[in-house]
């Protein structure tokens, strides 16, 4: 993991909807994970670490 974007719903309620034009700055080969519905304590690390491994 390289990064880490906190995006607040509340000022950018849309990003990620096809209608709005606004993109997050990701770098070349860069790609976005969202946890809609957690993180999930005992989840979430062994998903972060298996990306970061690869």
């Amino acid at each position: 993991m390289s990064r880490t974007i906190a995006v607040d719903p509340r000022a950018m309620p849309f990003v990620g909807r096809h209608d709005y034009r606004l993109t997050l700055p990701l770098a070349p080969g860069e790609v976005v994970l969202t946890f809609d519905d957690g993180p999930r304590p005992a989840t979430t690390h062994q998903v972060l670490k298996a990306l970061n491994d690869e």
